[in-house]
This record gives structure tokens, sequence and C-alpha cells, in this order.
């Protein structure tokens, strides 16, 4: 940053760019003397001593550039109040990261939950502390709370387990750890698309060969404090508009979100895509920049979103290519004296800025070249996004709204019926059968008649007792699963109806928003029609969790959340402006307590999360027990590799990441093949269940276990997990 003489107005702008620019060099030197070493019969060009090398060099030249060009310190000093009251209340959040992480391992050691109860119980009252005192401590404290909450959340979350726990990051790590084995990238040692995001293959191995840090933990610990970055980021985005409160405020819904509390941690891609996307922005949009650096920085984070996550770049360029199109005729229609005349006075009764455009052609046109080169010519992972647009396509030509969508979507305000578990498990059984038996002899598996006696029904996941207070609510016959149940779906509403009613107030709130951009807007109302073509759609839905999707648009539908809220409680008059801002605070603190799980828990009787249980979903499919790694570690040494091995999905999942190799999926009776292993996992023993994932949802199904029993012959069994042959 200081080599492209980037001025920041605050230590929290200098932090946010200077991440994200730190990670981009990372990443394009990386990849540089993956390909140029080579050249010079280097075959290990990411091994320790070129990447040491590599990196000393660009360093020196970097320094070198900027003694010569005499280039200025680019923070500026800014004005920070020192008190008492300020520095008590800057200590206080650094309590909730150290409880957090006791809280992990508290539960990792099958322990209380307790540490993790009071971390979520003093990021409340903390959040309400803070807007009591809104106006009488420095703006700074926002930013820093944010940051330190944030990596709270994160942190519950991924450090649950002594190995890798999540969906998606055990392929994540898989690819890491065969590009750090093999000290070299390429593309054709795994032809994934994930294999194209450096962000989990370039970047984590020159971390973990110059810092030597444990490689659970670079995806763990690591990650989450440079995503926790892209938080204050976001404040900073949000805070162009709004009054330090508010843009806390909204900042502080989106890490409340789910998405971001439990799954974000298990896409570490992602996380760093979303940094850069919140940079990309932040940077588009600061008018302290000069247009020369604004156009540098947007093509530096483009290429870090570029070679980050793909999905979340396809969005960013959506985003981006429709945002310029609504704007297009704006801008031609403005060439004419008299339609510019009649624009402007339109402008200035909705109190929008008219701008010089941020977003040019050239800005896309760049970005597009670099990513058809990266996809198509250098990867080769164009073929995602067209099957997804063929799918999106094809429920166009048919009649699509009368179609199941994904389980998420159901949650929307244009959600449609959802399957019931029964119909979704006998077209799972169905298909499953179906394609695996295809391509093997009958002779491979066992008879119709000894499967068919072994029906296979819906099962579920557990719920948690009743604690005294759900016990309490039981005897004023509140039904306590469905009280939970019931406010899981009113956040979702209320946080859709906010947005949608925001979009027509944020014309009437002008005392909460300065400096209001048309571009903005523009930007806006394109991403939310994005979201309301993915939940329409089951294609889109299904492919590209309308959550992760949601999670994205929220740094911009933040200041219309708020607005709508403001706008709602405005309905009541008699109600003071200070008391709506303490009202719609309560609000998003009572259902940040329910989506962390801490609600849930003290009342019991509905599904335990993994961040404060010992149970429930995420736990049952994503967990890695001890006793499971050592059995894996087992079959792998000791298997026949002509013998296929058959486990459920989740199960294949860490097998392939521990051991290298697949398992087939599929427990279903069925299914089991005469000579195969079979592994039930802890998970599948513990609970008499196996998870699949039917229709982008999880679902439970239980058969009784005694058939392999008497079809099979138990080889290994460590008490935890079992292996049959």
């Amino acid at each position: 940053s200081w080599a492209i003489k980037v001025k920041y107005k605050n230590i929290w702008e200098f932090t946010s760019y200077t991440t994200g620019l730190s990670i981009v060099s990372l990443m394009l030197l990386g990849l540089g003397i993956n390909y140029l070493l080579p050249t010079f019969h280097i075959i290990k060009p990411l091994s320790f001593l070129p990447i040491l090398t590599s990196l000393n060099v660009f360093l020196g030249l970097l320094w070198s550039y900027v003694f010569v060009r005499n280039n200025p310190i680019p923070l500026t000093t800014s004005h920070i109040t020192i008190s008492a009251k300020n520095i008590f209340l800057s200590i206080i959040p650094i309590i909730f990261p150290i409880l957090s992480i006791i809280g992990a391992l508290s539960l990792n050691n099958n322990n209380t939950n307790i540490f993790t109860m009071i971390m979520l119980g003093a990021i409340a009252a903390f959040v309400m502390l803070l807007t009591v005192l809104r106006d009488k401590i420095s703006q700074h404290v926002f930013p820093w709370t944010l940051f330190m909450i944030s990596l709270s959340l994160l942190f519950m979350t991924s450090l649950r387990g002594w190995y890798i726990t999540g969906h998606d990051v055990y392929l994540e790590y898989f690819i890491f750890q065969l590009t750090k084995a093999q000290e070299i990238w390429k593309m054709s040692n795994f032809q994934d698309p994930y294999n194209a995001c450096l962000s989990i293959t370039i970047l984590p191995t020159i971390i973990s060969k110059i810092t030597h840090i444990n490689d659970f933990y670079i995806y763990k610990a690591l990650y989450q404090i440079i995503f926790s970055t892209s938080i204050i980021a976001t404040y900073l985005f949000i805070r162009r508009l709004l009054n330090p409160f508010l843009s806390f405020l909204g900042t502080f819904v989106i890490v409340s979100l789910p998405t971001f509390m439990t799954d974000m941690p298990m896409l570490n891609r992602q996380e760093i895509a979303l940094l850069f996307f919140a940079l990309l922005l932040h940077a588009l949009f600061n008018n302290a920049l000069s247009r020369k650096i604004k156009w540098t920085l947007f093509i530096l984070f483009g290429f870090g979103l570029l070679l980050s996550h793909y999905s979340t770049t396809y969005i960013a360029m959506g985003l981006f290519i429709g945002a310029f199109l609504m704007h297009l005729p704006l801008r031609i229609a403005g060439i004419h004296s008299g339609i510019k005349t009649c624009i402007q006075k339109i402008d200035s009764k909705l109190g929008l800025l008219d701008n010089k455009p941020n977003l040019h052609i050239g800005m896309i046109l760049i970005l597009l070249a670099a990513a058809f080169i990266w996809n198509v010519n250098i990867t080769n992972t164009s073929h995602g996004i067209s099957t997804t647009i063929t799918k999106v396509f094809n429920d166009l030509r048919t009649s699509h709204f009368a179609k199941s969508k994904s389980d998420p979507a159901a949650y929307g305000l244009l959600s449609n019926k959802k399957p019931t578990p029964q119909s979704l498990l006998n077209t799972y059984i169905e298909t499953t059968t179906q394609f695996v038996r295809k391509f093997n002899s009958e002779n491979a598996f066992l008879s119709k008649d000894t499967y068919s006696q072994t029906p296979v029904t819906p099962g579920s996941q557990i719920k948690l007792p009743l604690t005294i207070i759900g016990q309490e609510l039981s005897k004023l016959h509140i039904n306590v699963f469905n009280l939970n149940d019931q406010l899981k779906q009113l956040y979702a509403k209320v946080i859709q109806i906010f947005i949608v009613v925001g979009f027509i107030a944020i014309f009437f709130f002008k005392k909460h928003i300065s400096n209001f951009e048309k571009e903005y807007l523009i930007l806006t109302i394109t991403f939310f029609g994005i979201l309301v073509f993915e939940t329409i759609l089951p294609g889109g839905s299904i492919d590209y969790g309308i959550l992760r999707l949601f999670q994205q648009g929220m740094i911009l539908f933040s200041i219309p959340l708020l607005m709508g809220g403001l706008a709602l409680l405005s309905v009541f008059d008699f109600i003071s402006k200070s008391i709506k801002t303490y009202i719609l605070s309560f609000i998003f603190m009572f259902f940040f307590l329910y989506l962390s799980g801490f609600i849930p828990t003290l009342t019991g009787g509905y599904y335990p999360q993994l961040n404060v249980s010992n149970a429930g979903f995420y736990y049952d499919a994503y967990y890695t027990h001890t006793l499971d790694k050592v059995s894996m570690d087992w079959l792998s040494k000791n298997r026949d590799t002509k013998t296929p091995v058959q486990s459920d999905w989740f199960t294949l999942k860490r097998i392939h990441t521990y051991e290298q190799f697949y398992s087939i999926d599929g427990l279903i009776p069925s299914v089991i093949r005469v000579n195969s292993y079979v592994y039930l996992s802890v998970s599948n023993l513990r609970t008499g269940q196996v998870i699949i994932y039917a229709n982008g949802a999880p679902l439970y199904y239980k058969y009784d276990f005694n058939f392999l029993n008497n079809n099979k012959n138990l080889i290994y069994n460590n008490g935890g997990s079992k292996i049959y042959r």
C-alpha cells in the first residue's frame, strides 16, 4: 500500500487494505514463481527456500521503489479520544475470543458449554451497553469491537474438534495438503474447481512453509483472523453513509447471521473472497482515492477475488455487469441537456448524489478478460458456471414455481412447497440404487430377498432435553420446539421485510444517511434482483447456497435493512427517537442470541448447535472424532486396495481428506456389495442413523445395523467405529 501511495484516513482503513494487498501479493507472487522457477530447473518452486528468497526479493524491490520515490507514510493521523471509558470499553471485547477458545476446547473434551454461553451473553450485553453510550464514546471502539466479536463467533465453530471440522473444508484441506506435499501447484494434479482457488492452495502453502504453523490451525485460526478484517472493511463501507453507531449495528447484523457463525469457518476460500469483495466495494466508493489509485486497487482486489473463489467471483461479476447496464441508460440520457436537467431534479427530490461514475466499463472488461483466461485457458474450470446456467434455463422453460427448492430457500418470502422427508428418502433410495447397480453386475450385491427385509425409514436429529426454563414454558402450554422453530422463521421474514421496506424508506430517512450515491442504490437493487432470481429458481438455489449469497449481499443490504427497521418503528409517533434506536438494537440483539444457539440451549427442546453442544446435525455430520481418525488410519494400512470401501457421504469426505482414497457413497441395504468394506462412523453408531443430502437439505434415515452383522463379517471395532467385510 505504501508503494502505490494510498492515503489512509485511520488505522482501520490501513489494516483492512493492507491485509487485502498482502494476501493478493502472496497469491500472485506464489503463482508467478510456480510458473517461472521451473524454467530455471527448480522443480519445487513452493518449497521453503524458493519462497523465502522470492519474498525477500519482492519486499526488497518494494522498499527500494518506496525509497527512490520518497513516498510518504500512508497513514494520516486521526484523532483518538483517550479516556478511561474508551480504554475500558476497548479492553472488554478482548475477553470474547478468550472465552470462545476456552469454550471450544471445553466442548472438545466433552465438558461444559458454559464458557461459550457466557461469551454469547456478554456480547449481547455489550452491544446494548454500546447502544446506551453510542454518543459518548470514541468511534474507534466500534470497529475494534466488531473485529473481536467476529473473531469470537468464528472461533467458537472453527476450533471445534482436534482435526478439521466442517463441510467444504475437508476438500479444501486435501487440496492444500496436495499442493504443500508436491511443492508445486498444478491443475493436472486434481482437476477440480477447488484446485483453482489459490486461497486454499498456494496461499496456505506459503504460510505453512514460512511460519510452520500447524496446518490444521492455518484454517482453524489464522484464516479466521484474516476473515475478521473483512468485517472492518464492511463497517468502513457502511460508515460512508451512516453514523458510527448505525454502521456498527448494521455490521453486527452481518456477523449475527447463521451463515457467518456456522458456515463461513468451513468455507475458507469464500472467507478470503469475501474480504476482497468488501475491499472492492469500499475502494470503488472511496472518494478520497485518486482515479489512478482506485483503478489499481479495484484491479488488484478483483484479481484477489478471482483467484480466491469462483462462485463469489461470478456473483460479483454479475453484480457489476448488471449495475453498469442499469446505470448506462441514465448516463446516455444525461448527455442531452434537457433530459440531464430533468434527471437532476428527480435526483434532488430523492436526495441522490449523481457523482462521476465509480464503476467503469474498463474495470469490468479487465476482470472479465482475467476471469476468461483463468477459468477457461489456465484452469479449465468454466464447466461449473455453464452447468448452473443450463439448469437455470431449464427451470425457466418448465413450471419451475411448482418445483421444490433447497431447504434455506423455503424461508424466503417467495418460498413454495417443501417436500416431505419420506418423499425425499424414497427418491434417494430409488435413484441411488438404480445408479449404482447400473454400472455393476447384480451378483456384486446382496440379493433383493436379503436387503428387502430391512426397511429404511426417515429418521431425525435429536432434540435437547427441556431445561428448567423449557419445563416452565411447557407448563404454560407453550410448545418449546414450535416456539424456537417459529422464531427461526420469524427472523428470516423480519430481515427480508426490513430490507424490502428499506428500499422505499431509504429516501425518507435522509437524517440518517449522508452522501447517498445513485450508483450505490443501483448496485443494491441489482444484488436484490440476483437474490430474488436465485430464490425462485430451484437449480440456482441448490448449486450455490442462497444463505451464502445472502451473506455476500448483506454488505449492500445492511443500509436498507436499518432504514426499513427505523421506518417501521416510526409508525409509533409516541416513541422517542432514542427509544426507537434501543428497540432496533434489542431486536437484533435478541435474534443474535437465538441464532447463536444461546436461547435454544437455555430452553432446550430444540435442535442442538455445534458451537454450544456435542450433538446436532453439524456435530453428527462434520465432527471428526479421534476414534474415527484411528479407525481410518487402520483401514488405510490394512485394506485390500482392490476391495471397495462403503460409507456414508460425510464419512467419505473425511476418509478422502485424511487417507487420500475414496470410499463409495452409500450405506442403504440395496447398494451394499458382497465383497466390500463397510465403514460405520462414531456418528452412525451413536445415533443409529445415517445422514444424506437431499434437495440441498440434510436428511436422516435409519435401519437396523444388525443387517450388517447378519450379512457381513465384523473385522474392526475400537468402541466408537466399526468396519465390516
